[in-house]
């Protein structure tokens, strides 16, 4: 399967709204940061043959603030989830605005050279909490 058909089916998965729940967005990130958990040994690996990171730098400067970043998101999702009230246009009075943050899409994670794993996987978590005005 090359990289085009798999960016399709997870667009496809997006757009079909099963992403959007908070429930699901709970589930994904644990099992994102149980995965980071389990795989720390090959994570630190791979960072020492590719960027000859020490196990203790792998972890201060990658795995460790990954799962920081993890845990901030999980413990503010909801919060960042919530409609937020807006201002409405004089046009519009007698209707309510809302801010309401939904996810942008998918975010396709290539590997580049030297690119920061963590790089990677803050570039996926900062797609999480934008906004769009409805």
């Amino acid at each position: 399967m090359n990289a085009e058909s798999i960016l399709a089916k997870q667009q496809a998965f997006f757009y079909s709204g099963k992403t959007r729940p908070y429930a699901f967005r709970i589930r994904a990130l644990e099992a994102l940061k149980k995965a980071v958990i389990r795989h720390e040994r090959a994570l630190s690996d791979a960072l020492r043959k590719d960027l000859n990171k020490s196990a203790f730098d792998a972890y201060a400067t990658e795995i460790g603030i990954l799962l920081s970043e993890l845990s901030f998101t999980l413990k503010h999702l909801k919060r960042w989830m919530k409609p937020e009230r807006a201002k409405t246009p004089l046009i519009h009075v007698g209707s309510k605005s809302m801010i309401i943050p939904e996810p942008y899409g998918t975010a396709p994670l290539f590997r580049h050279g030297t690119f920061r794993c963590s790089s990677r996987l803050y570039r996926l978590l900062a797609q999480w909490p934008p906004e769009t005005v409805q």
